[in-house]
């Protein structure tokens, strides 16, 4: 049995079995296959005291400093 499993992961036939039963799953639900948001995030980085010009706040991880690119 684990030598078909290996198989399959390696040929990538268990990733196309999973995308196949999550789109199934999406259309049994009657939404669309594929994702219609997404959400990014960047990682906010603490400034020093001294830092004067354009302080800033991020109020959702209450971090005083900049945000990264």
């Amino acid at each position: 049995m684990h030598t078909v499993f290996t198989r399959w992961w390696q040929d990538g036939s268990i990733d196309a079995i999973h995308h196949a039963l999550h789109d199934e799953v999406r259309r049994s639900e009657g939404r669309h296959t594929g994702p219609t948001a997404a959400i990014t995030d960047s990682e906010s980085v603490r400034a020093a005291e001294v830092v004067v010009d354009s302080p800033s706040y991020d109020a959702g991880k209450e971090v005083a400093g900049r945000k990264g690119a």
